[in-house]
């Protein structure tokens, strides 16, 4: 057997993936919930809604940071399983082998969503800032109120794509590792069908569309 001493020495010593992804979203969560804070704060009518946007917004971020540092910590065994899918699909499909599997299944954490988290950090930064310009008297109520709802609906429209995400990627998940299981059974079936102990259970038990193929 042979492999990349180095790494082993790496992983043994306690290295694993790493990702600012998880990280960030976090940041997004916090940020979010300052400014939900801060408008409550306010002795202001006419906010509570778009508070209630932002906090479900803030349970997003939250619940993508989660799920961002599960891809992170399972990264190399589920892109494995990402590749062993493509490769089968190439084969059943005839269709050249590319990286769309990987893509699918990890692009919460592979730069898919930097743009949509990139603007939420700006939607965000701009909220806190409408609420600094009405406390020092440069912004008036009506405006800020206006000013606020329409952010919350940009911060909501960003929350969604996160959330589709995450949605996303767990299907894949799921369907990468049902194709593995089939194709670990199909090795299983031609193993026990070329061995005469098992070939013996297998004719019992496999249905005629399967046998006619061994």
């Amino acid at each position: 057997m042979q492999f990349n001493i180095d790494v082993f020495k790496a992983v043994k010593a306690g290295a694993s993936a790493v990702s600012p992804v998880p990280g960030i979203a976090s940041t997004l969560a916090g940020d979010s919930g300052d400014v939900v804070t801060k408008l409550k704060a306010l002795p202001i009518e006419g906010l509570s809604e778009h508070i209630t946007t932002i906090e479900q917004c803030q349970g997003t971020f939250t619940n993508f940071s989660n799920h961002a540092q599960d891809q992170v910590d399972n990264a190399i065994q589920r892109s494995s399983i990402a590749q062993t899918a493509k490769q089968v699909e190439s084969y059943v499909d005839q269709i050249p082998p590319s990286c769309l599997n990987t893509e699918a299944m990890m692009g919460s954490i592979t730069g898919a969503v930097d743009s949509v988290m990139s603007a939420i950090g700006g939607v965000i930064g701009q909220m806190s800032s409408a609420i600094t310009d009405f406390i020092s008297g440069s912004m008036s109520e009506s405006e800020l109120v206006a000013m606020i709802g329409t952010l919350a609906s940009e911060l909501q429209a960003s929350a969604s794509v996160l959330a589709d995400k995450i949605k996303a990627e767990l299907e894949f998940i799921e369907e990468a590792f049902a194709a593995l299981k089939n194709m670990s059974m199909v090795i299983s079936i031609e193993s026990m069908w070329n061995d005469p102990c098992g070939q013996a259970v297998m004719d019992k038990v496999l249905p005629d569309n399967i046998k006619e193929f061994l």
